[in-house]
C-alpha cells in the first residue's frame, strides 16, 4: 500500500500530507510504515525521520523515537525543533545527562530562542527542580512577551504544586496571548475549579469547546465540573455515551480514532472494563502501539488482575527499557503479590540516579524499610533524601517529619517550598501547626492574618485556630484541642454525601489490601465491580468525615448508635480507660464525645477540625506524649488510641519488645504499649473500632481481656494481642469493604514476607 502511494506522489509534500493524516487519525503504524519508504526515496528530507519519530512516540516507543530523531539531527545538527524533540524525550525517560546536552547545544546555537528557553525550562520541570523551572520559565515570559509557552509551563508547573491561584494568573495571561488556546482556556477551568469559582470554570469550558467541539480534554473538564455539581454516576456515564455518538458521527474517521479518547473518558469515570474495550482496537496492526498499555495495566490492577497487568508492564518495558513510570508501577505490583525484595529492588534501581523527581518514590521505600525491620538503612535512605527533597515539593516529607517530631525541620520545608500569597492549604495549616507546636504565637497569628486578609481559602478558620490555640495556652496539654481543619472543611451534609461517590483515585490498589481484596471478592463469586463500588463509598466517607470539623449535626445521620452494654459499668461508675482502634478521625469522636464523657484522644494531628474531644497531638517528642496519656488517665480521663499498628507506630517505631499474636492465622507482633500502660495503672482496655455496617458507620464496642494477678507479663501481652487481633480479624471478615480497616497490619505482614496471595484470598473474607 505505501510503495504504491509513494509512487503515485512525486512531491514529498504530497507525502507528508498523507502521513500527518494518518497520524492525526490515530493510525500511526500506518504512518510509520509510510513515512520509512518515503525516507528512502528522499533520504535527505529531515522531516521524514521526524514524522517517524512523532508516530513512534505517539505509541509509547520512546526509544525508538530517540533513535530516529538522532538520524534526522545527523542530516541538519543545528536544527532547533529536532533538538528540542530530543530533549522532550529524553525528558520522558529520565535521561537528564541526555537532555542537558541537547540544552546545551541549543543555547549554543540560538541561546535565547523561543525553543531553547522552553527546552531548558521542561528540563528543569521533569528533572523536579520546579523552582529553578519556575525561574527559566518567567526569564522566558519576560523575553518572548508575545508567546503562550512559557505561562502554560508555569501554568503547569503552579498546578503541580497546588499554587492554584498562580496557575490562574499564568493560564489567564496564555489565554490572553492566544485566545484560541483550549490548553490555556482548560487551564484556566481547572484553576478556577480548585478555587471553586465553578461560575468561571464553566464558561472557559464552553470556551474551550467552541474551539474544539470533540477534544478529549474538554470532555473530561465537563466531567470534573458535572463532579463539582454532585452530578450522579449514572450522568456522568450518560455524558460519556453522548460523547461517543458525537465521535462516531464524525466522518472519514477511523475506529481508533474514535476508541482512543472515548477509552480514555470511560477510564475518568472509573469503567475500566469498558476503557480496555476501547483500547484494545489501538494494538491490532504490524506495529507494536504500546499508546495505552501502562494505563491498561491500571485498569487490569483495579480489577484484580495483577498477571495481565505485570505483562503489560514488562512488554512496555521491552519498548522502553528502565523507563521509570512503568518500574514504579511494576514495583507496586510485585509488593503486592508477595515478590518482596523484588518490588524494593525495581524502586532502588529508579532512585538510582537521584534526580529530585523520585523523591516520593525513596520515601516512600524508606517507610517500607522500616516495616522490615531494616531501620539503619531506612534512616540512612530517608536522611541522604531530605536535602535531595528540598528542591521538589514532596507531601510524604511532612508526614515522616511530623511522626518523627522534627517540627523545625517541618516548618523549614513548608516555608521552603510555599509562596506566602499562594500556597496549598495542607502548607499553610503545617506552617501553623509547626509554628503553634512551637509557641511562636507571633509568627502564627501574623501568617493567618495575611492569609485571611488575601481572602485564601479557609483564612478566617486558620485564623480563629491561632487565636484559640493562643487562648488554650497554658492549659494541660492533655485538654488542648491541637486539631486544625483539613481542605473542604466548609463541607455541608449534601457535598458530604457527594463524596461517597465512588472516584477513581480511591480505587487505584494504592493500599496493599485492595488487590488481595479484589482476588477475595471474586473468588466469593462477588462482581468485583460490586465490591468496588462498597468498598470505594465507604472509603470515600470514611476520608470525608476525616477531612471536616467535627460538628454532630452533619454526620450524626450517617452513625448508627453504638452499643454499650459492654461497658456500662465503666460508665456508670465513672472510670478511666484506654479505648483501642485502628481507625482514627471525627467519626470515632463522635462516639467519644456523644456517649462517652471525659474523653481524650491521642492522634498525629493529621485529622482535625476536631471541637469537641480534647486531643494529645503525636506532634513532638513521644515520652512526652506517653506522660500526657498517664497525666490523663490518671486524673479520669478515658483515653482513645489509634492501635499500636497504625502506620505512624509500625513504620517508624521498630518493635524491640512486643506482643505476639496471629492475624487470619499469620504471626504479627505489634508493641506491647497498650497492654503495658492498662498493666501498670490497673485501667481496663477497651475495643472500640468503627466499621461499614450497610449504610452507615457502626461501632464494635467490647472489653478487652484484663491482666491475671501473678500473670508472666510476657503471657499477658500476647493474651492482650491475640484477642486484641481476634477482635480486628472479625470486624474485617464481616465486608469486603472493612478489609480497608486494617491496611497497616496488612502491609507489615506483606512486606516482612509473611503473607502471600492465596493465603489471604483463603481466608480474608471466612465467616467468623
Amino acid at each position: 500500500m505505501s510503495d504504491r502511494i509513494i509512487d503515485d506522489m512525486k512531491w514529498p509534500q504530497h507525502c507528508l500530507a498523507e502521513i500527518d493524516r494518518l497520524i492525526d487519525d490515530c493510525q500511526p503504524g500506518a504512518a510509520v510504515a509510510l513515512a520509512r519508504d518515503a525516507h528512502g526515496k528522499w533520504p535527505e528530507d529531515i522531516r521524514f525521520p521526524l514524522r517517524i519519530a512523532s508516530a513512534c512516540r505517539s505509541m509509547q516507543r520512546l526509544r525508538e523515537a530517540g533513535a530516529w530523531i538522532d538520524s534526522a539531527l545527523e542530516l541538519q545538527p543545528d536544527n532547533l525543533n529536532a533538538l528540542r524533540q530530543r530533549a522532550s524525550v529524553a525528558n520522558v525517560l529520565s535521561d537528564y545527562p541526555t537532555a542537558d546536552r541537547i540544552v546545551e547545544r541549543m543555547a549554543a546555537i540560538a541561546p535565547h530562542a523561543l525553543q531553547t528557553d522552553i527546552a531548558a525550562a521542561e528540563t528543569q520541570k521533569s528533572r523536579g527542580d520546579v523552582l529553578r523551572a519556575i525561574d527559566l520559565a518567567t526569564e522566558a515570559g519576560q523575553r518572548h512577551p508575545d508567546s503562550p509557552r512559557p505561562h502554560l509551563l508555569l501554568g503547569e508547573i503552579f498546578h503541580s504544586m497546588g499554587r492554584s491561584r498562580s496557575a490562574l494568573k499564568a493560564y489567564r495571561t496564555a489565554a490572553v496571548r492566544d485566545p484560541r488556546n483550549t490548553n490555556a482556556l482548560l487551564g484556566v477551568a481547572l484553576s478556577a475549579m480548585h478555587l471553586d469559582d465553578q461560575e468561571t470554570a464553566a464558561a472557559m469550558v464552553r470556551r474551550a469547546l467552541e474551539v474544539e467541539p470533540l477534544g478529549l480534554k474538554c470532555q473530561l473538564a465537563m466531567v470534573g465540573i458535572a463532579r463539582q455539581e454532585n452530578v450522579s454516576q449514572d450522568d456522568l456515564r450518560a455524558i460519556a455515551m453522548e460523547y461517543a455518538e458525537q465521535l462516531r458521527a464524525a466522518p472519514g474517521k477511523s475506529e481508533a480514532w474514535v476508541n482512543l479518547p472515548l477509552g480514555d473518558l470511560n477510564n475518568a469515570l472509573d469503567m475500566p472494563d469498558e476503557a480496555l474495550e476501547c483500547w484494545s482496537v489501538l494494538d491490532t496492526g504490524d506495529e507494536p502501539n504500546a499508546q495505552r498499555w501502562l494505563q491498561s495495566a491500571d485498569c487490569h490492577l483495579k480489577c484484580g488482575r495483577s498477571d495481565e497487568a505485570v505483562a503489560l508492564i514488562e512488554r512496555y518495558l521491552e519498548l522502553n527499557p528502565a523507563e521509570p513510570q512503568a518500574l514504579i508501577r511494576l514495583a507496586g505490583i510485585e509488593i503486592s503479590m508477595g515478590n518482596i525484595e523484588r518490588g524494593i529492588a525495581l524502586r532502588y534501581g529508579v532512585i538510582a540516579s537521584e534526580y529530585p523527581k523520585h523523591v516520593s518514590v525513596a520515601v516512600r521505600l524508606a517507610a517500607d524499610l522500616f516495616v522490615m525491620g531494616r531501620h539503619e538503612e531506612a534512616n540512612s535512605l530517608f536522611e541522604h533524601w531530605f536535602p535531595i527533597g528540598r528542591i521538589c515539593p514532596e507531601p510524604e516529607f511532612k508526614t515522616v517529619l511530623q511522626r518523627q517530631g522534627r517540627v523545625q525541620d517541618l516548618l523549614d520545608l513548608a516555608l521552603h517550598w510555599t509562596d506566602n500569597d499562594d500556597c496549598p492549604t495542607y502548607l499553610r495549616r503545617f506552617i501553623l501547626q509547626s509554628l503553634v507546636a512551637q509557641r511562636q504565637f507571633d509568627r502564627a497569628r501574623a501568617y493567618a492574618q495575611h492569609w485571611r486578609d488575601i481572602g485564601a481559602e479557609h483564612g478566617e478558620t486558620f485564623l480563629e485556630y491561632v487565636e484559640n490555640e493562643i487562648a488554650d495556652d497554658g492549659r494541660p496539654d492533655f485538654t488542648r484541642n491541637v486539631g486544625m481543619p483539613e481542605e473542604r472543611l466548609m463541607m455541608s451534609a449534601e457535598e458530604l454525601e457527594a463524596k461517597m461517590r465512588p472516584t477513581t483515585r480511591l480505587a487505584t490498589g494504592r493500599w496493599p489490601a485492595t488487590a488481595l481484596a479484589w482476588s477475595v471478592a471474586r473468588d466469593k463469586s462477588m462482581g468485583w465491580a460490586e465490591w468496588r463500588d462498597r468498598a470505594v463509598r465507604a472509603t470515600a466517607l470514611f476520608q470525608a468525615l476525616s477531612r471536616r470539623p467535627f460538628k454532630l449535626k452533619d454526620i450524626r445521620k450517617y452513625i448508627q448508635t453504638p452499643d454499650l452494654s459492654g461497658i456500662e459499668d465503666l460508665l456508670a461508675e465513672d472510670k478511666p480507660f484506654i479505648g483501642v482502634t485502628t481507625h482514627s478521625g471525627p467519626y470515632s469522636h463522635f462516639a467519644t464525645s456523644e456517649f462517652v464523657s471525659k474523653a481524650v484522644y491521642m492522634m498525629t494531628g493529621r485529622h482535625s477540625g476536631v471541637t469537641q474531644v480534647p486531643v494529645i497531638s503525636f506532634l513532638g517528642d513521644t515520652n512526652a506524649v506517653a506522660i500526657q496519656c498517664v497525666t490523663a488517665l490518671r486524673k479520669g480521663y478515658r483515653l482513645f488510641i489509634a492501635s499500636d499498628t497504625a502506620a505512624s507506630q509500625m513504620a517508624f517505631r521498630p518493635v524491640t519488645s512486643g506482643a505476639s499474636a496471629t492475624l487470619f492465622g499469620v504471626p504479627i507482633t505489634l508493641p506491647n504499649t497498650i497492654p503495658k500502660l492498662a498493666q501498670e495503672l490497673k485501667v481496663p482496655t477497651v475495643f472500640f473500632q468503627p466499621y461499614w455496617q450497610g449504610d452507615k458507620i457502626a461501632f464494635d464496642i467490647r472489653r478487652l481481656p484484663d491482666p491475671v494477678p501473678g500473670e508472666d507479663r510476657q503471657a499477658w501481652y500476647d493474651r492482650w494481642a491475640a484477642a486484641y487481633l481476634a477482635q480486628v480479624e472479625q470486624v474485617m471478615s464481616s465486608a469486603p469493604e472493612n478489609q480497608n480497616l486494617g491496611a497497616a497490619p496488612w502491609r507489615f505482614l506483606l512486606l516482612n514476607g509473611l503473607l502471600k496471595p492465596e493465603t489471604a484470598m483463603q481466608t480474608a473474607l471466612e465467616p467468623a
